[in-house]
């Protein structure tokens, strides 16, 4: 037994089909080279999401995030030999990445015990689609404002209507697009749809619909300042998260103020945005609205631009005078606020509201 060291578990009698016969009669895996998966993903994806139904036998040689392998916003896959012969978690999402290339597998002794393929993960549709769609995949973890997503719809049968995906957002369509239909084998067929995202999309998580269906949840993210923004520099609040962007609209009743916000780091906590009208002489707080918005700050990835809009009222006896908005963020639990580089815990707008 020496040659199958130290993987004896993988040793199979040569006499009675050894490694050609045995993974149509026996069980294989007891986490044989679950091991080279874990150190390869640690060596050349350190940090990444990945999803097992082994997270207990990869974890001691990978320091990244391991989820149940039909996860959502998966960087890889992995597939191992006893999932695969117990088809979990489903013989379909086996079969749809059994037609993809995996970018490593582990052999042991002439079986293929092990293979790594690119995320995201199959997902499951929402509960109460009895008919049609299987499961679908976004080919990216997330969708990205004003560019192209391309998702795939899994299949056991051929559909008997035209086919559209959308990506709707508050009862608001965003994207659309009809599927190219493929039949991987006999088994699957798999429509690819391809959606164009608006630049005035936001950031969130919204619903991907199948013909008016709801067919699952897709996180949307953005990268980019609007180009009709006021650029902001150098303003970056504890080194965590950075002010890049303004624009503001001032009425009668209310102060529009719209504020990008990027992520300086990933693993980010919940924090509290202001924004305070204030007296231009005196400093004094007039009014404000406290708010960690519709995509909290625990969501955003390092780089990610976030646009939120805050409407601040006008006191209705505001006398007539120069007014400052001054903006910042906050620990809720304690009131602390975040430090920038030059001591300040705020930011000016560079605008002065003038009351006549």
């Amino acid at each position: 037994l020496m040659p199958y060291a130290p993987y004896y578990f993988s040793y199979f009698n040569p006499l009675v089909g050894g490694p050609y016969l045995a993974p149509y009669v026996v069980k294989l895996g007891w986490g044989e080279g679950l091991d080279r998966v874990g150190r390869m993903l640690e060596r050349e994806f350190p940090g990444r999401r990945i999803g097992t139904p082994y997270a207990s036998t990869v974890a001691p040689f990978f320091s990244g995030s391991i989820s149940a392998v039909d996860s959502d916003r998966l960087d890889y896959v992995v597939l191992y030999a006893k999932q695969v012969q117990s088809g979990e978690p489903s013989p379909d999402f086996i079969r749809y990445f059994w037609h993809e290339q995996p970018v490593y597998a582990v052999d042991l002794n002439g079986i293929r015990y092990a293979e790594v393929y690119r995320g995201p993960a199959v997902q499951p549709v929402e509960p109460g689609v009895d008919a049609g769609p299987i499961g679908f995949r976004p080919l990216t973890p997330y969708a990205i404002i004003s560019q192209t997503l391309t998702v795939d719809v899994l299949w056991q049968s051929q559909p008997t209507t035209p086919i559209t995906l959308s990506l709707t957002a508050n009862n608001t369509t965003l994207a659309e697009a009809p599927g190219v239909l493929t039949h991987r084998n006999a088994e699957l067929l798999v429509s690819q749809h391809t959606l164009s995202l608006p630049t005035e999309a936001e950031s969130g998580v919204h619903t991907l619909h199948l013909n008016d269906i709801p067919l699952g949840k897709l996180a949307v993210r953005g990268f980019y300042v609007p180009p009709d923004f006021g650029r902001v520099r150098d303003v970056i609040f504890n080194g965590e998260i950075g002010l890049v962007g303004y624009q503001f609209g001032p009425t009668p009743d209310y102060i529009q103020v719209t504020l990008a916000w990027r992520a300086e780091q990933d693993y980010l906590p919940d924090y509290t945005v202001f924004v305070q009208l204030l007296d231009a002489d005196t400093g004094a707080r007039l009014a404000g609205i406290d708010t960690q918005g519709n995509w909290p700050s625990s969501r955003w990835i390092q780089d990610e631009v976030v646009v939120n809009e805050y409407l601040v009222a006008v006191p209705p006896d505001l006398t007539a005078g120069h007014y400052l908005m001054m903006v910042g963020l906050y620990h809720p639990e304690t009131g602390e606020r975040l430090v920038r580089a030059n001591g300040d815990d705020h930011w000016l707008v560079p605008w002065t509201f003038i009351k006549k």
